[in-house]
């Protein structure tokens, strides 16, 4: 930079720390996407913050702490965030060593950067972090996941990634919210496998019914939580059984025996799954593209992580885009595997279904304790 340019940036005003707090705010409330700087151990649980304003607050502590010259790169950073930067051009950063979180930096933000002393000032804040960022402890990085070929949590795992889509469905599609949508996410998962899947239906189905039971069983009815828009797990496992059965009982009756529905109950089964898959086949059929066609406005992205090759060598998820692209989407929709603890959740605002590698291994952690057997 030149020295005009450097004067020119110096006599910047610095953000006050209200601000910032409120440019990460704003930040966030456009994009849906956690700003996230994972650099100490202290900020490893940041998925589990009770609050963005508490996280930003202790970014300021500790980073003041130990390094004060810190603090008008990241103000700046954090502006950078809050005006120049969009989910799709800030890629998570994720054990990285300074000089690789300044690379990713500049690489995502160059390409926008203008001329004006703003811009620059950027660009000479990115720069100067990287001793900084070296002086920091990193987080500790977690073992490489090697492989995911558990039949169990694939099997759940895709159940899961069904439901989000079904949200994803009804908000692109503006389809008729016509009861709770978690439980209409939850029948279209299962109408879905048995439409599109029907030799699979019962290897993957009852892995999710399994998981449901084995969540539900490690709660006190006492600690049910009838408040949730999501209907209790136990709940959720018999409902889906129950789909599951109606759907050919000829065929699948032995595949529910273990649950022991009375004969009333599967006789009620019988009556409704066939209309409540019929219903879903009816209202996406409108939105689905030719046999041989598939969307170009769907992207995978896979963030860093432990168990990110594993994902990507199992296809399971990029198997889950190609069905996503079987859609005539009329805009671009996101599907992100990333490494975070929030489970699985689709994100109107940036059109984005995410898949957090934590969710996914306490599946397979699921399938070792339960060690499923054929019913």
């Amino acid at each position: 930079m030149s020295e005009d340019l450097v004067d020119e940036a110096d006599a910047l005003p610095t953000s006050s720390e209200t601000e910032v707090l409120d440019a990460i705010k704003a930040f966030e409330a456009s994009t849906g996407f956690a700003l996230r700087v994972q650099i100490t151990q202290d900020f490893r649980n940041w998925s589990e913050r009770p609050s963005f304003d508490l996280y930003a607050q202790s970014v300021f502590e500790v980073w003041r702490e130990k390094e004060p010259e810190i603090e008008k790169p990241f103000l700046l950073l954090v502006d950078l965030a809050a005006k120049r930067l969009t989910y799709e051009t800030l890629p998570g950063i994720h054990h990285a060593s300074g000089e690789e979180i300044r690379t990713q930096l500049l690489d995502s933000f160059i390409p926008h950067a203008g001329d004006g002393a703003f811009d620059q000032a950027i660009l000479s804040s990115i720069a100067a972090l990287e001793p900084v960022l070296n002086s920091l402890p990193l987080i500790v990085e977690q073992p490489v996941i090697a492989s995911f070929d558990g039949e169990f949590a694939i099997a759940v795992t895709r159940h899961v990634l069904y439901h989000e889509l079904a949200h994803a469905l009804i908000r692109e599609f503006q389809l008729p919210v016509l009861a709770n949508e978690e439980v209409m996410a939850d029948t279209f998962a299962t109408s879905w496998i048995i439409s599109q899947h029907y030799s699979e239906a019962p290897a993957l189905i009852l892995p999710r019914i399994e998981s449901w039971m084995y969540e539900a069983s490690e709660v006190s009815p006492r600690d049910y939580d009838f408040k949730s828009e999501h209907p209790l797990d136990i709940r959720r496992a018999y409902q889906t059984a129950c789909l599951l059965y109606g759907a050919d009982p000829a065929e699948w009756s032995e595949h529910v025996a273990w649950l022991e529905f009375p004969e009333t109950d599967l006789a009620d089964c019988s009556d409704t799954a066939p209309d409540q898959i019929a219903g879903w086949e009816a209202i996406i059929a409108p939105h689905l593209l030719p046999a041989s066609e598939r969307s170009e406005r769907v992207e995978v992205i896979y963030g860093e992580g432990p168990m990110k090759s594993a994902m990507q060598a199992s296809g399971m998820f990029d198997a889950f885009a190609d069905e996503v692209r079987r859609f005539d989407w009329p805009e671009k929709i996101t599907l992100h595997f990333d490494h975070c603890g929030e489970g699985a959740y689709w994100n109107r605002t940036n059109r984005l279904i995410t898949l957090c590698d934590e969710y996914v291994q306490r599946f397979v952690d699921q399938g070792d304790a339960i060690n499923p057997t054929n019913h």
